[in-house]
């Protein structure tokens, strides 16, 4: 790994360490509640929205009375904006919280909206096969808003849930790979 992937990735650990041990904190502070759980229809199928129409996942739900628990961070590391530039494409991160990352995708005039539901549902997990870590959390994306689309300009916003880091820079390098020029974090 050279440095600036160094960089990258002590950043994105340490964001996703704030948000992942609050909600560590509250699955073991309501034993017996659903950790992470898909929204499903009732027949079973995953419950979908948005454009592109994609499934989503609760933070906790408790087991007895159905409650939703929607855990959101209350810490953010703090820093200035970086900026990396890898062979021509740029990425730019200023503070962001886990689980409520904007991502404003640029040169995106040859990309395809279904390259966003692809990665989603790779780290969405949708026959939730992946077994929960010693904190009980399955090391899933919960949710992405609806993908915003101009002439070559993408909004969107993730909570990246418990997912681990590889989730995040498996989707910049799709990005980049698809043809994007430049990804801002925020």
């Amino acid at each position: 790994m050279d440095q600036l992937q160094i960089k990258l990735h002590d950043v994105l650990s340490t964001v996703r360490a704030l948000y992942v041990q609050e909600l560590a904190d509250a699955v073991r502070n309501q034993p017996g509640s659903f950790v992470e759980p898909a929204l499903r229809m009732e027949d079973g199928t995953l419950a979908t929205e948005g454009t592109p129409p994609t499934p989503y996942r609760a933070d906790l739900i408790t087991r007895d009375t159905g409650e939703t628990t929607q855990i959101d961070s209350t810490r953010r590391l703090t820093f200035r904006e970086a900026s990396f530039n890898i062979h021509g494409f740029v990425l730019r991160t200023a503070s962001f919280f886990w689980d409520c990352a904007n991502f404003r995708v640029t040169g995106a005039t040859n990309l395809d909206i279904n390259l966003i539901a692809t990665w989603f549902n790779r780290w969405f997990d949708p026959e939730d096969h992946r077994d929960p870590d010693q904190a009980g959390l399955h090391g899933v994306v919960h949710s992405i808003s609806n993908v915003e689309v101009s002439e070559d300009e993408w909004i969107f916003q993730i909570d990246f849930g418990s997912a681990p880091v590889e989730a995040f820079t498996d989707l910049i390098a799709s990005l980049e790979s698809a043809g994007a020029r430049a990804v801002e974090i925020s």
